[in-house]
């Protein structure tokens, strides 16, 4: 009887998830060319991708290091071969792009609801429930997802890492966790750095080196040393390093290595761009100080692993910021950690007391509406004036198939599809040169 209700009861999660899902593409699906704007990094890490679909070549006319001629090499590509590929079944248009990252998306959920399943850290089904559609409805995520940017894949590959690391283990485990470590240069540097201190922070929790870290930091430098030669191979490494370079410190803050601690923290703190701060992050901070509390009781259940996911809330963005920056589509990095720690305060509220859970929920409510819901109701409150279909009416009675044009990057796809060039602000540079 005991077995029976326990299928019985992961049907029923499994089938509440799906319908999560489902809504989830729906809605993204019927307003992704509403919101955002499509706009510079939308354009600059799809044009690639685009040009392969089209014409059978790695190149960009939307890039302010490389010409249209060079083998691109603005970003790790596979994301944008990905993407390519993607396209053989998508259209070329905001909706089609986007919807990658919509799968993508719902694939990372997918596995991060696994991973709470198989290793019990959240019991309750709901809980794990509400686990998924707080990273679904995020500020953070939400934008990252809608926006036509790689940050999705990265989601994907640690998401399926955390998986693994649960996992029992087995020499299929290590060689997956290789596997997965070897993409992360090829996803996005930035995922090194995180991935490292995530590592760093369980080590320093631990007090050891597992098997799992080694084969990972393994698989890392192979992904590492691989695209370095892919890159030297097609003749574009020094592109692909002043790319990586200008999004560093090392572009702007030229003494910044030099520097004393109080000088780059003030740097830090003139150079940040708040507009870009995560809304839902901030409303979850409470729940933050609660797991802290928590922490610091020494016979707490689970105080490793809570004193993990504080560390990488804390720890993560001011680093990331001082290597180079934290923008809004970084900060699922500590707003999906911080999500688990508001996840499991609710599934311990028996333990916590009535009015804890009552503002954990508040706050997990009001985190929650300020992502998705608050995106998709100002985009069809303003839907009239942000019809896509308007924009590629226009472009196509302005242009030829023999034209050479230089748009805004909001008019990008149906010039794409148009014209038989088309060049982006940010390519200015180049043809300056030239």
């Amino acid at each position: 009887m005991q077995l029976q209700r326990r299928q019985g009861g992961i049907h029923s999660e499994a089938i509440w998830l799906f319908s999560i899902l489902a809504v989830f593409l729906t809605v993204n699906l019927l307003t992704a060319s509403l919101s955002p704007t499509v706009w510079m990094d939308e354009v600059t890490l799809s044009d690639p991708a685009i040009n392969l679909r089209l014409f059978g070549r790695f190149t960009s006319s939307a890039w302010y290091v490389q010409s249209d001629q060079d083998f691109w090499s603005g970003y790790p590509p596979l994301y944008s071969l990905l993407l390519s590929t993607w396209l053989w079944l998508a259209p070329i248009s905001p909706t089609g792009v986007r919807s990658l990252n919509f799968v993508l998306m719902a694939l990372s959920c997918l596995t991060l609801w696994s991973a709470l399943r198989h290793s019990q850290i959240v019991r309750t089904q709901s809980a794990r429930l509400l686990f998924v559609t707080l990273i679904l409805c995020g500020f953070s995520t939400s934008f990252s997802y809608r926006s036509g940017r790689p940050d999705t894949l990265g989601v994907l590959l640690v998401s399926l890492l955390a998986l693994l690391v649960i996992c029992k283990s087995s020499r299929l485990r290590l060689a997956l966790i290789f596997a997965v470590g070897s993409l992360l240069p090829w996803a996005g540097l930035q995922l090194v750095i995180y991935v490292a201190i995530l590592t760093a922070i369980t080590v320093a929790i631990t007090r050891t080196v597992s098997r799992v870290s080694l084969f990972l930091a393994a698989g890392v430098a192979a992904g590492g040393i691989a695209l370095c030669l892919f890159y030297a191979a097609a003749g574009t490494l020094s592109a692909f390093i002043a790319s990586v370079r200008y999004h560093t410190m090392l572009s702007s803050e030229q003494g910044l290595v030099r520097a004393s601690p109080l000088t780059v923290i003030h740097r830090m703190l003139i150079n940040s761009d708040y507009s870009s701060l995560d809304f839902s992050s901030l409303l979850l901070l409470p729940i933050l100080a609660i797991c802290v509390v928590l922490v610091c009781r020494r016979t707490q259940e689970n105080r490793q692993l809570l004193l993990f996911f504080v560390l990488v809330v804390i720890v993560v963005p001011p680093t990331l910021r001082l290597l180079g920056k934290y923008p809004i589509y970084y900060f699922w990095m500590s707003y999906i950690p911080m999500s688990f720690l508001a996840t499991y305060v609710v599934d311990r509220a028996e333990s916590l007391g009535k009015y804890v859970m009552v503002a954990a929920v508040g706050l997990i409510c009001a985190a929650s509406s300020l992502g998705l819901p608050m995106r998709i109701a100002l985009a069809l409150a303003e839907a009239g004036g942000r019809d896509y279909g308007e924009v590629s009416a226009y472009v196509k009675s302005a242009l030829n198939p023999t034209d050479k044009a230089f748009v805004d990057y909001a008019a990008y796809y149906p010039s794409k599809l148009r014209a038989e060039k088309v060049y982006v602000p940010i390519y200015l540079d180049i043809i300056s040169d030239a």
